[in-house]
């Protein structure tokens, strides 16, 4: 009698456990959600605000997972932003993310009209391995680091001393942000690459720093 008390005593606990653990997974997935399409809403207003489209279109990328917007602005052939945020309402999967690297990420492309002649990357230096190019790329580019603001800044380049290294040289206190990870121009592709990890609490602080670069393309890098 005590051995068949005992057992059900411990399936009790096992069907328990199990039904809070699953009640605490159907709270994560809602608040999760939630919290990930409010960072969402508040990208989308703030790359509005920063870059003021004369037209838009967004497309989602699944549920609360993030979106990718084409932006017309004048003086761009295109202006895409993609934001992916990472699983929130995932409990099972939000520490294997993390453990990977991922953080909620903002990627705007500007495509340039004119030609450009020069390659050029600025990273923040604990991001250097995220970013850095192929290793046939890198076999063309020049390396340099910087010091600035208690920080170490990479910037790979293929002209030393040209425009472009001079320009992000001279400029870092614009460009260089809390929030960029990776700033890069590309001469194949026209572009004029942007990388930043969003916070949601320091939003504000990001719709600046998108401003910034904005400005500082418009007077630099339009012909």
């Amino acid at each position: 009698m005590e051995l068949v008390q005992s057992g059900s005593l411990s399936s009790g606990v096992v069907f328990g456990a199990l039904v809070l653990f699953s009640l605490i997974l159907v709270i994560s997935f809602y608040w999760g959600g939630r919290r990930n399409l409010k960072i969402i809403r508040s990208v989308a207003s703030l790359l509005e605000d920063a870059l003021h489209p004369i037209d838009k279109q967004y497309t989602w990328l699944g549920g609360t997972v993030g979106f990718r917007a084409s932006y017309r602005i004048k003086g761009f052939r295109d202006v895409v932003a993609s934001l992916t945020v990472v699983p929130r309402q995932s409990l099972l999967y939000l520490p294997v993310a993390f453990i990977r690297g991922a953080y909620d990420r903002l990627e705007i492309l500007f495509f340039l009209e004119g030609p450009i002649d020069e390659e050029i990357h600025l990273i923040r230096g604990r991001e250097i391995k995220r970013f850095i190019p192929d290793r046939e790329r890198i076999n063309s580019l020049d390396k340099k680091s910087i010091e600035y603001r208690d920080e170490t800044v990479w910037l790979l380049f293929s002209k030393e001393q040209g425009r472009l290294y001079k320009l992000f040289s001279s400029n870092l206190q614009r460009l260089f942000g809390p929030a960029l990870c990776h700033i890069a121009v590309v001469p194949e592709r026209g572009t004029f690459y942007l990388n930043y990890r969003v916070r949601s609490n320091d939003i504000s602080s990001l719709k600046e720093e998108i401003r910034a670069a904005l400005k500082f393309i418009k007077r630099y890098m339009l012909k």
